[in-house]
């Protein structure tokens, strides 16, 4: 009787091709061949990566909540797999960073920044939140790099200055600013946002 025998799997890039023309399907297949540990040459992870931020986008645009969760869930994934990097025959951080400006994919561009410490870039990203949560990342980064100081401060000034309370109490932007829905809400309270803004060069200071 026969031993046993393992069979080999089969490359997944010499399937790929057949599915060109039908991106859906090509990123399933690659979907799962990743969940499935199957191994993906640099370019085939490019691509899943790629293709995922593709349907995030349409989804986002589209109002697809769900489909555009699962998609931001699934790129995330990828982007904070271990063996993501380059070094281990991945995507390279930076070409990932391109992926993710291309797409307009925030949440993968500030992962990205944290991990090559572009300090400027990701000071540049929280600020552009303007939420709590980011406004305490500029400040923990700020402690720990005390020559970010400067530009800690200059980002809170210019978000202070984009404050405007108007008669009625309520609150509105003096500039069209993009901020996040933490930002948002955060904004649009009837809370005195130029002061929480102030307390956080205050703090910044001592």
């Amino acid at each position: 009787e026969r031993p046993a025998q393992a069979c080999d799997r089969y490359p997944v890039e010499l399937f790929a091709p057949a599915f060109l023309e039908n991106p859906r399907l090509l990123r399933l297949m690659l979907a799962h061949c990743r969940d499935a540990r199957c191994p993906l040459v640099p370019s085939l992870l490019r691509a899943l990566l790629e293709l995922t931020l593709e349907e995030w986008d349409a989804a986002r645009r589209s109002g697809d909540t769900e489909t555009e969760r699962a998609r931001r869930a699934e790129a995330m994934s990828v982007l904070t797999d271990p063996h993501h990097g380059g070094s281990e025959g991945g995507v390279g951080d930076y070409e990932a960073l391109v992926i993710c400006q291309a797409a307009g994919f925030v949440e993968g561009e500030v992962c990205l920044y944290e991990r090559l410490r572009m300090a400027p870039m990701l000071l540049e990203r929280y600020a552009a939140d303007g939420g709590e949560r980011a406004r305490r990342q500029m400040l923990a980064m700020c402690r720990n790099d005390p020559e970010l100081l400067a530009d800690v401060l200059g980002h809170f000034v210019a978000m202070a200055g984009d404050v405007v309370v108007n008669s009625d109490g309520s609150v509105a932007r003096s500039r069209a600013t993009q901020y996040s829905d933490d930002a948002t809400d955060y904004y649009g309270s009837e809370a005195d946002c130029a002061d929480e803004i102030l307390d956080d060069i205050r703090e910044a200071l001592h």
